[in-house]
């Protein structure tokens, strides 16, 4: 069923994305840049998805997978980037990136079965690290965010009646 809303909320993730884009520097934040890159992939196709009758169906599969990838990725890949900025060490940095392929790998070859409990550790996972790296560097919006996200989180899993991680 054809949702404008739906439809609409995506095109404002999609301009933001596009914001956030325009701001990174492709030459050092190339990991930012991805993870918007995957933003943006996303919510165009949840326009197409939601926006339209006729591309509903033939963007299902795309949209969900797509939605997989962006609930799995730009987490670690900010989380990533702003451990690389701030000086720690490089294999360090790469961990939480790393961490990110563990659900992409059980999606791929059919483990995860419907559970989502190891996308969630990841990415749950990765908040925390982003709140602790923002509080030890005195970031105070990095500590803000890292904190509201999984106070968001934890509420969306209560709210939905998922098991929270």
């Amino acid at each position: 069923q054809t949702s404008y809303s739906a439809a609409l909320l995506n095109v404002a993730l999609a301009g933001s994305s596009v914001w956030a884009l325009r701001l990174v520097d492709p030459e050092e934040l190339y990991f930012a840049l991805t993870a918007f890159g995957i933003v943006l992939a996303n919510s165009l196709f949840g326009v197409f998805r939601y926006g339209h009758p006729e591309f509903m169906d033939n963007f299902k599969k795309v949209h969900t997978a797509s939605l997989f990838i962006m609930d799995t990725f730009p987490v670690p890949l900010i989380v990533t980037e702003l451990y690389l900025q701030s000086n720690f060490r490089t294999e360090c940095s790469y961990l939480h990136l790393l961490s990110a392929f563990i659900p992409a790998v059980a999606y791929t070859v059919g483990m995860e079965d419907n559970d989502d409990k190891m996308q969630d550790l990841v990415v749950v996972g990765n908040l925390a690290s982003l709140t602790y790296l923002s509080y030890t560097t005195d970031n105070h919006w990095g500590t803000a965010l890292g904190v509201s996200c999984i106070l968001n989180y934890f509420g969306c899993c209560v709210f939905t009646g998922r098991s929270v991680p």
